[in-house]
């Protein structure tokens, strides 16, 4: 007999035997068979705390879905978190001063100027001073779900949608979408955003750190930008088998509300008045960095709004499993 309990706890499913995981996944599967094909099972994290993981190729798409346990974590950036914060300096990083210099979207000069090389202090004191947007710190309960193990790439967009093929925003392989685009693009997979609870949970892979790699801060060797290459997606993967989480600027279900005050403990999506959506990461859409903390993007914790992208998003894809489990 299946026990399906198993996945709904994901310190129950990391102690649980491979052949109870594999019953699971071929039930899973079964009840998804339509949509979904099994491709391939593999163990992430630090050695002597990994979690196997399923992976699952959508049939219509191709593209490919990781399996997620559920489980219970506490989202929002911790008092740990904020000390560890603290203790880094921004020699840490190896990053110093420079020049810099910026440029319209014609590549026209419009700014130019020097960095100290102690300016990255005082954005990660400013930072520090503006947590409360997430905090306070809560207990959320996660059922399972799927959701992309890969930032959704332009060609794959392609193939599903029309979209306008001007701009920036189209100068990299990750696809970047605006709001009538994103719609077209859930309706065709037949997914939804992932909530922002789901979201975090994801990108922390089961990590408590600043970062889901620990609390040394990026310079920007930390996402890989192309999936072609198995071993090199294998090394950048979370402890959930995702990759680039944290990197690009990955839009959630959720409208803004300035802080955890009263927020979902279900792992839902939070509605509200607000016009403005939950935009996590985008640390890589700002590459290369000017010395100015753009790494902070890439805080597991760290959320924004919609407003403050130009060109769009990207977006994981979810696909929630409470109908038919």
């Amino acid at each position: 007999m299946v026990k399906i309990d198993i996945l709904m706890d994901l310190n129950k499913w990391k102690v649980a035997s491979e052949e109870q995981q594999n019953g699971i996944i071929n039930h899973l599967l079964s009840k998804l068979e339509k949509e979904f094909e099994l491709s391939y099972i593999k163990s992430y994290g630090k050695k002597g705390d990994t979690t196997r993981i399923a992976t699952f190729k959508q049939k219509a798409t191709g593209i490919l879905f990781n399996l997620i346990p559920g489980g219970k974590f506490q989202m929002g950036f911790s008092t740990s978190e904020e000390q560890a914060l603290r203790q880094i300096k921004p020699k840490d990083s190896g990053l110093g001063g420079g020049s810099f210099t910026l440029k319209d979207k014609n590549g026209k000069e419009i700014e130019s100027g020097t960095i100290e090389p102690n300016i990255e202090q005082e954005f990660i004191e400013e930072y520090l001073e503006n947590v409360e947007s997430m905090q306070p710190v809560h207990e959320v309960i996660l059922a399972p779900f799927l959701i992309l193990r890969f930032p959704i790439m332009l060609d794959e967009v392609k193939k599903l949608i029309t979209i306008d093929e001007e701009g920036n925003r189209l100068e990299t392989g990750q696809a970047a979408l605006f709001f009538d685009e994103i719609d077209e693009l859930l309706e065709k997979t037949g997914c939804s955003l992932p909530s922002e609870a789901q979201w975090e949970y994801s990108c922390r892979g089961g990590t408590k750190t600043i970062f889901f790699w620990g609390n040394t801060i990026p310079d920007g060797s930390e996402w890989i930008g192309t999936y072609d290459d198995d071993k090199k997606n294998e090394e950048y993967s979370n402890g959930f088998g995702l990759v680039d989480m944290g990197a690009f600027s990955e839009v959630c279900d959720d409208k803004w509300h300035p802080n955890y005050k009263n927020a979902p403990i279900d792992g839902s999506s939070w509605s509200g008045d607000s016009q403005n959506q939950i935009v996590r990461g985008g640390a890589a859409n700002i590459y290369p960095w000017q010395d100015c903390g753009e790494w902070l993007l890439m805080i597991s914790a760290n959320r924004g709004t919609d407003v403050e992208w130009e060109y769009g998003f990207n977006i994981r894809l979810v696909k929630n499993l409470n109908d038919i489990l």
